[in-house]
């Protein structure tokens, strides 16, 4: 289970290119989403000892696990799998510094 809230020390975005972007969290913690795989995006979470602690391929052309471009932020919804149960987390980046970004477990 991942479980993030921390306000945003940088975001850069590429919005026209692979759609590729970079969050570095006020906690240490750095977000890295990365589409040039097609129908696939790359999602990485890093901690502050730069270990890696998330690393997934989601397919987002699906209803279940989809990232979206809204007003200002990103949202995420994808799995993460705990040996054969996967749990729906949702992932909120900001993109003005100082904001809130939260990874959290869908129904908590």
């Amino acid at each position: 289970m991942i479980h993030i809230s921390s306000p945003i020390k940088t975001f850069t975005m590429d919005y026209f290119g692979k759609h590729c972007a970079e969050a570095t969290l006020e906690d240490g913690h750095k977000i890295f989403i990365d589409g040039a795989k097609t129908g696939y995006q790359e999602i990485q979470i890093w901690d502050k000892e730069n270990t890696l602690v998330f690393n997934r391929l989601i397919y987002t052309n699906t209803k279940h696990e989809w990232i979206h471009l809204l007003a200002g932020r990103l949202k995420i919804h994808f799995y993460v799998y705990e040996t054969t149960v996967g749990h729906m987390h949702e992932m909120i980046i900001p993109h003005d510094v100082g904001k809130m970004c939260t990874v959290r477990r869908l129904g908590e």
